[in-house]
């Protein structure tokens, strides 16, 4: 059951008033509402920040690499995932340039497994792009209504009991999820016109 941050409850309360529900002001306030909310939200917003590759939710990150090989598999080396990492979008070798305290990317690589919070590649150096587990006080509002949308969707026949609630907020959710994508993509130029800059700055 989830906890949640203020900005958590206000989206989960946001969709309750899209149903006609009071507001809530935690997820253990007693409602119905928000014990059907403390169940679903995170699980559910998870799930929407692995809708597509959003923009807002990206981030690139040099890995850590183990001192130790890993055990009974074919590749020669492990690295730690981000705590907050929900899925792997690439993976690139690199080289570390101590002088300028800088990373530069090679070429993507297929060959790498995840088994848990750890990476296995045969690359000795290596950076990932991620989705993060952003904390709902940093999403744009674009995003915020397509949770709300959601949250309303998939609470609506508990909260109310009418399925046409729920086949209507699910219309809503993904006309909403359409224009967040589009707003999302609208922030990133082109590949073939961005500049894609292969240098990651590493603070020591």
């Amino acid at each position: 059951m989830a906890t949640g941050s203020t900005s958590d409850v206000k989206l989960a309360s946001n969709a309750l008033i899209r149903l006609g529900h009071t507001t809530i002001a935690s997820f253990t306030d007693g409602t119905a509402g928000a014990e059907v909310m403390s169940n679903l939200f995170e699980d559910s917003y998870k799930a929407l920040l692995t809708q597509t590759r959003w923009r807002f939710a990206t981030r690139t990150q040099r890995l850590s690499k183990l001192t130790t090989n890993p055990d009974n598999t074919s590749y020669q080396y492990q690295y730690t995932l981000p705590s907050d990492m929900l899925y792997v979008i690439k993976a690139s070798s690199g080289s570390f340039n101590k002088n300028t305290n800088t990373f530069q990317t090679g070429s993507s690589i297929s060959n790498y497994e995840i088994y848990g919070d750890k990476l296995y590649a045969n690359e000795s150096d290596l950076a990932i792009d991620y989705i993060s587990n952003i904390p709902s006080n940093l999403i744009p509002s674009y995003f915020a209504i397509t949770v709300e949308f959601y949250l309303a969707s998939i609470a609506a026949i508990a909260i109310t009991g009418d399925t046409d609630k729920a086949d209507y907020f699910d219309k809503q959710y993904q006309k909403s999820l359409l224009r967040a994508k589009f707003a999302d993509s609208s922030q990133r130029p082109s590949d073939s016109l961005a500049d894609q800059s292969p240098y990651i700055s590493v603070r020591g």
